[in-house]
């Protein structure tokens, strides 16, 4: 019996259906005009690929910048498992190269997330007002005296 069958022998309470799950944890599936969106690399975003050794990590950092400008999170998953982002993306912004084989280092895999924040520092900042900055901290300082 999975976790969601509807048991009444069954004690545990059920709050979120198996597809509203996977929509929380999953990474989003985009439509073909979805892809040309999220995945388009501005200047600034495709000046950080050369900084990404390999052609996975490469690919990694596309697919987190993507996921993250679409839902504002970021996710666990292996490249076959997003295969259809993977081959437009290759076709879009890598067409020299086949598609990957190795997967992302450990080291750096954390390390992506970061820099898409730092790219998108400016697009956030605009929703907390004038005084928040990409180089001030967004929120005021507390007068302590």
């Amino acid at each position: 019996m999975s976790p969601h069958d509807d048991d009444d022998s069954s004690k545990r309470l059920h709050i979120l259906s198996v597809n509203e799950i996977a929509a929380l944890y999953e990474p989003p599936r985009f439509t073909a005009e979805e892809q040309a969106h999220f995945f388009s690399l501005s200047a600034s975003e495709r000046a950080l690929l050369p900084k990404w050794h390999t052609f996975a990590s490469r690919m990694f950092f596309i697919l987190q910048l993507g996921y993250f400008k679409a839902v504002q999170q970021f996710f666990v998953f292996k490249l076959a498992e997003v295969i259809e982002d993977v081959i437009w993306i290759r076709q879009n912004h890598l067409p020299d190269r086949e598609l990957p084989t190795s997967t992302v280092a450990k080291g750096t895999r954390p390390k992506i997330p970061k820099y898409c924040l730092k790219l998108n520092l400016p697009y956030f900042c605009q929703f907390l007002g004038p005084r928040a900055t990409p180089q001030k901290h967004p929120f005021p300082e507390r007068n302590t005296g």
